[in-house]
Order: structure tokens, then sequence, then C-alpha cells
């Protein structure tokens, strides 16, 4: 019989996870069977590493013995890190564990929702307002520059994790009703001005950093050089007809100021050539894959 260190409550599942653990200990599996390491009293309760509190469960009698101990009636602090446990086991812990285990079993759908309830009410309980143990804090600049590098360093990372057939949403599509609601939420977001603000204000910082600034330029021109001349005249074709429709067709004479130093010093830096110069420059532009801004 276990020990426990905290008031657990003697059931049929304390009896079943007590014949799991028996079960466990006294039989020899295959050397080539996939086992994973559980703690008989769980870690969170003892901080106990010991063999006499270890046991080799296969994947499936893993999973089993977490939904036991969830089931059991014990004092709510240790059943909170308990469900916290099966949370983990179910939707993986971030580090790979798991995708073999979850590949063999599924967990009902009854359960699946009554624990996924009891998890979001316990997180609500313990992280909202001055329970949150970040609450009243704010990240020093020096934090927030080394998660920006981070960030940047994982980006190819993250992103490879999420495209094609990795990506949770491969080969579905929305349906008209959802496409619906999608852009209700979406024009209802934009329609407040202190979004758009905040948007306007982190797309000018950002344009302020030289290195972001050429990295976007080289994009623009790669993606220009990579498309037809239907795709351009495409393009330059809906760009007219979005400002003739919001009735931005014509320039005003601040933007023709902008239009004209701008140009002006491309044509100083070599990044654009002339219009008007005839199938030479044109060849020229090609070559250097330079972009061509055309009014109109």
């Amino acid at each position: 019989m276990i020990n426990w260190p905290v008031d657990v409550t003697q059931n049929k599942y304390t009896r079943w996870y007590e014949q799991l653990v028996n079960k466990a200990r006294n039989r020899t599996l295959p050397k080539d069977t996939y086992t994973e390491k559980h703690h008989v009293i769980p870690y969170c309760m003892t901080k106990d590493n010991s063999l006499e509190n270890l046991v080799q469960f296969t994947a499936r009698e893993h999973y089993v013995a977490h939904l036991l101990l969830w089931r059991m009636t014990m004092p709510a602090k240790w059943h909170n890190k308990i469900t916290m446990a099966l949370h983990m086991m179910v939707n993986g812990s971030g580090y790979g564990k798991q995708k073999l285990a979850r590949s063999e079993y599924v967990m009902p759908s009854k359960l699946v929702e009554k624990y996924r309830l009891e998890w979001r009410n316990h997180l609500s309980e313990t992280t909202r307002g001055e329970k949150n143990h970040f609450y009243g804090k704010k990240h020093s600049e020096e934090t927030k520059e080394l998660i920006r590098k981070r960030n940047a360093e994982t980006k190819h990372i993250r992103s490879a994790k999420s495209m094609g057939e990795n990506n949770g949403f491969y080969g579905q599509t929305h349906t008209e009703e959802n496409k619906a609601i999608i852009s209700k939420k979406s024009k209802q977001h934009w329609a407040d001005p202190n979004t758009r603000q905040k948007q306007s204000e982190r797309v000018k910082q950002k344009w302020q950093d030289p290195e972001y600034k050429e990295n976007q330029r080289i994009k623009k021109l790669e993606r220009w050089a990579k498309m037809s001349e239907e795709e351009r005249s495409a393009i330059g074709k809906k760009a007219a007809a979005t400002r003739k429709a919001n009735g931005k067709n014509k320039m005003s004479d601040e933007q023709k100021r902008k239009m004209s130093k701008s140009r002006k010093k491309a044509y100083a830096e070599g990044r654009l050539v002339p219009w008007n110069k005839g199938k030479k420059a044109a060849a020229t532009r090609k070559s250097n894959k330079c972009l061509v801004l055309i009014n109109g």
C-alpha cells in the first residue's frame, strides 16, 4: 500500500493505481519496449527522485496512471498540481515528449471536457490580477532586448513547425460562415481608433530601423523581379483602383515633394534609373533588378 504524504481518500482509483504500480514493478519487459519513468508519489509532493519512488511504465500505462491520479480525491492544492501534470501529458511538454504516447490512446471526450474546464478554472483563479506572479511588474530594457534577440534567433524554428503539413489547418479551408465571422470581428477590432493608433506607432517605429528598411527593400525588389509583366500590371491597376475608390487618386503637393526627394536619392545611390532612357536603361534595370516607381 502506498504511504501518501497528503490526505488521499482510499477508493477504487487509489486501488487501481496501486495495482498498476505493483504490476510494473514485478515484471520484465523486452529491451526494445518503449517506456517512460513515472514518480509513484508525484514529485510535487515529496521531491523524491529515489529508485523506490520511480517505476517504468509503457506509454499507455503512464497515461492511465496520470488519469487515475487526477481522479483521486485529495486536497485542492495537490489536485491542481495533478491536473497540470495531466494537462502536460495530454498536450505535450514543449520538448517533443509524449509524442509516441499520444499516438497510442485517445482520451474520452467527456473526460477531456471535464478536465479542460477544471484546468481553465484553476488558471483563472490562480493567475488573474494580484495572484499573478508578474502582477505590477515590468520587464527591464535588458530583458526586453534579450527576448527580442531570442525570438529572432528561433524565428525559423517556429516557422518550420507551422509550415506545410505541420500546420494544424493544412489542407483545410474556412466555411463561408466562418469567413463572415472572422471578417466581422476584424472590422470591429480595427474600428477602434486606439488600436489603429497603436499599430501605426509600431509600424513607424519598425521603419526607423535602417536594417529593417534595407531588408524590406531587398525583399520587395526580389518579389518584383520574380513577377511577370502581367502580374506587375495587375498590381498597378489594383492599386490605382483602390486609390480612386478612396478618393486618393491624386497626390497632394506634399506627397509629390516627398516622392521627388525619394527618387532623387534613389537615383544618386544607383537604386533606380530614369524611366525614359530607352532599351538600354530597361536592360540595365533588368540586370540590376531595379524597382522602377511609376506614378498613377
